[in-house]
């Protein structure tokens, strides 16, 4: 018997992706990939969005996505960022929390901004799958963020 296609719903039925990400499962199942990346990474950005507002980060001055996210984690490392992954007390913590945020760096600057200004380039349904699962992840770790605490790094 050849091996059929696996349909798109069972896929992601599978994945057990975020509901944060589910949002884009019809967009996938309807065949639009690339799409539905973009719509799971714009929700994303919302989420953060919507953190940093509710703990009183001013986000009125970053209009864009990757400012943003800059000024929730900060860049390179910094210890004045408001929010942090994880308590930053050993080196590997610091070392996480630098790889988290250049990933959710990363994730703004490759998916989210440019499918969400017109680029066209085409998707494979499973390399879409693929980053569906790592803005799940991202996601995940995000429950563990929180804010620093004054004079904390």
């Amino acid at each position: 018997m050849p091996d059929r296609p696996t349909p798109p719903e069972l896929l992601l039925a599978l994945w057990d992706l975020r509901p944060e990400v589910a949002v884009a499962n019809q967009r996938f199942i309807d065949g639009y990939y690339s799409d539905a990346v973009r719509v799971a990474a714009e929700a994303y950005v919302a989420r953060v969005r919507d953190i940093a507002r509710a703990s009183g980060v001013d986000t009125a001055s970053t209009s864009t996505a990757r400012p943003m996210i800059d000024k929730m984690f900060g860049r390179q490392g910094q210890d004045d960022a408001p929010f942090a992954w994880n308590a930053r007390s050993s080196g590997n913590e610091q070392s996480e929390n630098l790889g988290l945020s250049d990933l959710a760096r990363g994730m703004v600057s490759a998916l989210r901004n440019p499918y969400s200004h017109g680029y066209e380039r085409a998707m494979p349904a499973r390399k879409a799958l693929l980053w569906l699962g790592f803005i799940s992840v991202m996601h995940e770790e995000l429950d563990g963020a929180g804010p620093v605490a004054a004079g904390g790094g």
